[in-house]
């Protein structure tokens, strides 16, 4: 059974996002990250992907150590980098509207 359940741990380890689990480090952790978004660790600790929401939030908060595009790469791609907070998000969501 322990064997079972450290496999499980592990592969749900390996499916995080790695610029996340460095976000959330440089940040100083799940607490800290968690206290500066108003969210509970548990909440961050969730995250296999840094949540659309909170991707500008994340990239201040450890001051664009790890951009927007590392950490959502499907929202924001390279070419937007010094676009506006949720500009591109927000683009692409009128566009999905007028298609």
């Amino acid at each position: 059974m322990t064997g079972e359940v450290s496999r499980t741990y592990f592969s749900f380890r390996m499916a995080r996002d790695q610029n996340l689990l460095d976000a959330i480090r440089l940040a100083g952790g799940a607490s800290k990250v968690g206290e500066a978004l108003g969210i509970s660790r548990e909440a961050v600790q969730q995250w296999k992907r840094c949540p659309a929401e909170r991707v500008i939030q994340l990239e201040r908060l450890i001051e664009r150590q790890i951009t927007r595009h590392k950490l959502r790469p499907d929202l924001y791609p390279a070419d937007t980098e010094d676009f506006p907070p949720f500009g591109f998000a927000l683009l692409r969501a009128a566009q999905a509207d007028t298609a």
